[in-house]
């Protein structure tokens, strides 16, 4: 369970780093 919460944060925290990025290049 905890390794999977691991893997959500991780795919969400990089979906935030590439909304941010994608908002920066506009």
């Amino acid at each position: 369970m905890s390794s999977y919460n691991k893997d959500y944060l991780l795919v969400y925290d990089g979906h935030v780093q590439i909304s941010i990025y994608v908002n920066k290049g506009k």
